[in-house]
């Protein structure tokens, strides 16, 4: 702002000396905390380091009392609650997405478990986040100015950085990370397209397991992170892990495999033309289903999915369609009897890969539309 009438433009050379502000850092020894960094003023009011990370008091000669917050560019860039509010729009941008079986959720759940990561570290100190090779980015995040644009560490550091920071975050935990990021980088810069034919059987359920080992790090959970339903969903996916469910589902099978080959082959045909019957007329476990070969009798079996979510409707052809996702949450077999109601004992099968089917809706009755139909005719003269 311009000192006199003259000019618009404000040159700190025609400003008297009293009037200059003059820049003082804050020396990183009168910081209060390391997990959340405060910046004391003059005054006795702090900043709060997760909303400027980088904050220096600006204090004028004439008024010492009078503080004023100066943010460098980049002030944001590791505070944790941005971090952790991308990465939920980036998880949500997953498990939301209007096609349920595209590339594109694999690629979005990665990215969101790298900013989860990162905002592990910085919930515990920013500078974890900077990159040890550059003192200038180390400063940055200390709170300090630097001439250049700060570094970060890359994500292969950040997660094995979470071993050590992280209580429950194993070596194993690691290695699984390190694998997605592999298939992002494949993805992003190479012609290779990993994530054309992944099912989530092969990832969806480690996901969960990690976020939730870092959600629980930094005092949150998983439905504040993903949503109530889905969180439901996480629950049901990561108890497949489970060694115990593997061994009963695999127990069960061999169990109604044996019976089955005991019984004549006559009666096996008859069994298993009977249970293709039943399927056949039982239209709505069809519904939210889909069919395969039942693993103890080669019959054909049903697995049956809770909804999920369903995508937003649109148009197909002249049909108003919508798509809805289904977790595998039971398995039943009328040829010889199998029958499973946990995702664990579906999944330990190989059968737990979310399934998406079509739904043809009334557009009238999903709208809620109201009218009478002669009103739209008039009539004849």
């Amino acid at each position: 702002m311009a000192r006199s009438g003259k000019s618009n433009s404000f040159s700190p050379l025609l400003t008297p000396l009293s009037d200059r502000p003059v820049s003082i850092p804050i020396p990183l020894r009168q910081r209060r905390s390391v997990g959340c960094l405060a910046y004391p003023l003059r005054n006795g009011a702090n900043i709060d380091a997760r909303q400027t990370l980088h904050a220096r008091t600006s204090i004028r000669p004439g008024s010492m009392r009078e503080a004023v917050t100066t943010t460098c560019q980049g002030a944001a860039m590791w505070d944790y609650e941005s971090l952790y509010k991308k990465a939920k729009v980036y998880a949500r941008k997953a498990l939301e997405h209007d096609q349920p079986e595209s590339d594109e959720v694999p690629l979005w759940s990665i990215l969101a478990l790298e900013l989860l990561a990162r905002a592990t570290l910085s919930r515990v100190n920013p500078a974890l986040l900077a990159d040890p090779r550059d003192s200038g980015s180390v400063l940055h995040a200390c709170g300090f100015p630097s001439k250049k644009a700060p570094t970060s560490v890359p994500a292969k550091m950040v997660f094995h950085r979470c071993v050590v920071v992280c209580e429950d975050f194993t070596e194993q935990d690691y290695d699984k990370c390190l694998e997605w990021l592999n298939w992002r980088n494949e993805e992003l810069h190479t012609g290779e397209l990993p994530f054309e034919q992944l099912k989530t059987g092969a990832w969806l359920s480690d996901f969960f397991r990690i976020c939730t080992i870092l959600l629980v790090q930094n005092q949150s959970s998983l439905e504040d992170f993903v949503g109530s339903e889905h969180a439901a969903t996480a629950a049901d996916m990561t108890s497949a892990l489970s060694a115990q469910k593997r061994s009963e589902a695999f127990e069960t099978v061999k169990e109604r495999k044996v019976e089955f080959q005991n019984l004549q082959i006559e009666e096996r045909l008859q069994k298993i033309k009977k249970g293709k019957e039943k399927l056949e007329r039982d239209f709505i476990l069809r519904a939210r289903g889909r069919e395969i070969v039942c693993p103890s009798c080669e019959g054909p079996a049903l697995v049956i999915g809770n909804l999920i979510r369903s995508t937003t409707p649109r148009d197909n052809d002249g049909e108003f369609v919508q798509d809805d996702v289904w977790l595998p949450t039971a398995l039943i077999c009328w040829c010889c009897g199998l029958k499973f109601t946990e995702h664990a004992h579906v999944s330990a099968l190989g059968y737990g890969d979310q399934f998406v089917t079509q739904d043809v809706l009334d557009p009238k009755e999903y709208y809620e539309i109201q009218f009478d139909p002669s009103e739209y005719f008039e009539s004849d003269y």
